[in-house]
Parts: C-alpha cells; structure tokens; sequence
C-alpha cells in the first residue's frame, strides 16, 4: 500500500510542481503586462524639430527671442483606455544633426490634462487649450547629450480617453539661448497632423501647426487586474498547494 503510494505520489508529485509553476508564470506575465506598457505617439515619418527642447526659438519667425511655451495635443485613439502615465521620452536626432548642446539646458515644468481641442485645431491661446484637471508632471531642470530623453514624472497622470484628448504643456526657461541652426541638434516629429499637433510661443499665445514631438508613454492600466488575473494567479497558487501536501503526506 505504502509502495503504491509513493508510485502514484512521485510522478503526481512532478506534474503538479511543474504545472504550479507554470500557471503562477503565466500569472506573472500576464499580472506584469496588465500593469506596465509603452505606447508612442504619433509615429515618426521621417520629419525633425527642436522646439522646445533643442533650440530656444528661430530668428526668421521672431526675431531670436526665446519661446518660452509649448503645447502639444494627443489624440484620445490612441490609447486603449484609462492609463496612469509614468514617464515620457522624446527621440534626438544627434547621428544626424550632432550637436555639443543636446537638449537646451534650463527649467522645464511640464503638465497634463484632458482636452477638449482637436488634434490640428489647438488654440493660438494656450490657456484655452488647458483642460480643468491640469496637473503638474514634472518640474525641474533637463539638459545635456543622449539620443532619448526620458522624463520621469513627480506625480504621475490619470489620463481617461473617454474624457477628451491629451494635452501636453511645457514652460520652459532656458539657461543659454540656442537659435535653431545655431549647432542645436533635432528630435524626431510627424507632420501629418493626424494623430498629434503642437501650438509654441511665449507669452500668452503662440503659433498653432500639424506638427507633433515623436512621443513614447510608458503607462499602467488606471484600474485593477482583471478577474482573468487573479484567475490565474489563484490557480497557480493551488496547484503548488497540492503539490505540497502531496509532498508532505508522502513523507
């Protein structure tokens, strides 16, 4: 009878082990990819800008004097749903347009809200752009060489597609003044206007365009695990509990 047992236990034993093991992995990935994801917006198509990180304005459009603001709008279908943004990166050109400069040394203050303006419809006005949960995501200083820039945010963004679309504001005040084709590098855009357009100026107004930063958003689900999650965790949990016991009653 003892000898039966122990026949059984063993391979029982391995089988319930390896399959424990497996669906806590499965679990694992599945509780991981729930909560952490990246998703860039609007896609490159080959185009380049610097404002407002590798230049501090362009003396064929005002002078030379520096902008000191920057919008810019995302559309809402581009996100799968209520996401809590962490962090943000944009992409510098430097293997094309080297520069010693990279992003513009200064302080940037960056926020978020939930808009109501379109993509390609932003207003000259930035404050009409801004939606009523406007929070600050970042303050600080940035600058210096690297091919992405990532910034983390102080307090992250609870961002609700539902609610309208993402708008992207920037203040920025410069240590140096670094002219657009004064040495400055370039970061990677769209032009299409579909997906992303920006408005920059300084003041309280500024010029509204198609253009957009290539942007990534690294992101988490605004909710909990699904029920399917903790499913899975929970049947990963039990086939190492009876494998357990198989283990102890064997012994």
């Amino acid at each position: 009878m003892i000898a039966s047992s122990e026949f059984f236990d063993a391979p029982t034993s391995a089988w319930a082990k390896r399959a424990g093991w497996a669906v806590i992995a499965a679990g694992v990935l599945a509780f991981g990819s729930a909560y952490a994801g990246s998703v860039t917006v609007p896609g490159s198509d080959g185009n380049l800008n610097c404002y407002p990180f590798d230049c501090t304005g362009d003396s064929s459009v005002n002078s030379g004097a520096d902008n000191t603001q920057y919008q810019q709008v995302y559309a809402a279908s581009a996100f799968s749903g209520p996401t809590v943004i962490s962090s943000i990166s944009f992409f510098q050109a430097l293997s094309q347009y080297p520069s010693s400069i990279g992003v513009v040394p200064g302080t940037y203050t960056i926020s978020f809200s939930t808009t109501s303006a379109a993509v390609d419809g932003l207003s000259p006005t930035f404050s009409s752009n801004l939606g009523g949960d406007n929070q600050t995501f970042f303050s600080g200083t940035l600058g210096g060489l690297g091919n992405t820039l990532t910034i983390t945010g102080t307090t992250p963004f609870d961002y609700n597609p539902a609610n309208g679309n993402l708008l992207l504001n920037v203040s920025m005040n410069y240590d140096q003044s670094v002219l657009n084709g004064s040495g400055n590098t370039y970061m990677e855009a769209n032009y299409s206007g579909v997906l992303s357009s920006r408005v920059w100026g300084s003041g309280t107004s500024g010029t509204a365009d198609n253009l957009g930063l290539v942007t990534e958003f690294n992101t988490r689900p605004a909710t909990v695990p699904e029920p399917a999650t903790w499913a899975l965790f929970a049947a990963g949990l039990a086939g190492l509990g009876l494998m357990l016991r198989r283990r102890t009653r064997s012994v």
